[in-house]
């Protein structure tokens, strides 16, 4: 795949976890998973994603091996670059190949190749890893406390 990431409109995601949908608004990234809004969306991870994507390299190739022996008969996920002008990119994802890299194919093309565990882990990513890490309890008390604090202080120079 290569594709340049500002030219991306939008970005579909079909794997186990579900249909993720993430669409351009002007210059920011919206993120919907089975139609609902993703809770604590960070648009930085779609970024990632396409960053994984826009000039994907092999790091080996299937050859010789079957859409069975690869698991693209039944992706484990498919995921399209909708463009803003021109023809989307939509890719295959099948099996491990080693470790956590996976056999992946651009629709209706016949090479097989392998990409490198980072960017096979964005198509079969469950919706954590879009969402922007939950601030712990003490951090969360911490902050309140600290905005209390500052309160007084503005009060008491009043």
């Amino acid at each position: 795949a290569k594709f340049e990431d500002d030219k991306v409109a939008r970005v579909d995601l079909e794997n186990e976890n579900g249909s993720f949908v993430f669409k351009k608004d002007g210059e920011a990234w919206t993120g919907t998973l089975k139609k609902d809004k993703i809770e604590r969306f960070d648009e930085a991870k779609v970024k990632d994603l396409l960053r994984a994507y826009k000039t994907l390299t092999a790091e080996d190739y299937g050859d010789g091996k079957s859409d069975a022996d690869t698991g693209l008969d039944k992706p484990a996920a498919t995921l399209t670059f909708t463009m803003k002008e021109g023809d989307p990119v939509k890719l295959l994802i099948g099996k491990t190949s080693s470790g956590e890299s996976r056999f992946v194919k651009k629709d209706g093309g016949s090479q097989v190749f392998v990409i490198s565990s980072w960017a096979a882990g964005w198509g079969v990513a469950k919706a954590e890893k879009f969402q922007k890490a939950e601030e712990k309890k003490d951090d969360k008390d911490k902050k309140d406390k600290d905005k209390k604090d500052d309160k007084k202080k503005d009060e008491k120079k009043k």
